[in-house]
């Protein structure tokens, strides 16, 4: 648990050094949203593009590496997981926490580091003339969505009740 909640930390200041250096080579009007084709059909600031995409990166990681902490001091009945009353036995509960709030910070990381691959594009798309997004973004948006559908197999799996042996 504790290894991913430093893979969090390091996925933040990575993309703050990102950022920074974002901020040195970007113009001052910046493309900020694409077609489904790759050509921008939305603008901002240069100060707003980078102050968007580090408010985002900290609350996203806030709000999904959070959910271990919260989850500590919520009711049972308020956790959506599958066989709850099993796994949120009294001597099971901390365990099932543990695992819980290791696959959120998990998934924290792989969506960050998603999210430093879509600013990269996103910046290398604004060092173009034409400001065209390259379609490598729906590789990293296909590698997101796989590592998130096993992220969702994995919690299953762990969560299922375990079998006992036949007599």
């Amino acid at each position: 648990m504790k290894l991913s909640r430093q893979w969090i930390g390091i996925t933040l200041l990575i993309a703050v050094g990102h950022g920074v250096w974002a901020y040195t080579v970007l113009p001052e009007r910046v493309a900020s949203h694409w077609d489904g084709l790759g050509n921008p059909n939305g603008y901002m600031s240069r100060d707003g593009f980078i102050s968007f995409y580090l408010w985002l990166m900290v609350g996203l990681s806030t709000l999904f590496g959070g959910i271990g902490a919260l989850i500590r001091v919520t009711p049972n009945d308020a956790i959506n997981l599958p066989n709850r009353d099993y796994w949120l036995t009294p001597e099971r509960r901390d365990a099932t926490i543990a695992t819980i709030t290791k696959q959120m910070n998990a998934f924290t990381v792989m969506m960050n580091v998603f999210m430093i691959g879509i600013h990269q594009l996103s910046i290398m798309a604004n060092l173009t003339s034409d400001k065209h997004l390259s379609n490598s973004v729906w590789v990293l948006l296909l590698g997101f969505l796989g590592g998130t559908g096993y992220w969702v197999y994995k919690m299953y799996c762990d969560f299922k009740i375990p079998q006992t042996p036949s007599e």
